[in-house]
């Protein structure tokens, strides 16, 4: 996984949804910190549950934001 792309498509997806991170970790019960980190490309990995946790939160499909295909 590019993790430039996959923090960027988070940003963006919640940016669309014009939401702050504090109200992404609300929905997605992840951390700010964590969302945070991914956002700004600090995490190298993220876990199969974590993008799925996302992808629901942020109203995308997990294939999305893992691969940047609608």
């Amino acid at each position: 996984m590019e993790k430039l792309r996959f923090g960027l498509r988070v940003a963006l997806s919640r940016e669309r949804l014009g939401i702050t991170q504090a109200e992404l970790s609300r929905r997605s019960g992840l951390s700010k910190a964590i969302i945070s980190q991914i956002e700004n490309e600090k995490v190298y990995a993220v876990s199969t549950e974590t993008v799925k946790k996302l992808a629901k939160a942020l109203k995308v499909s997990p294939v999305y934001l893992f691969r940047g295909i609608c």
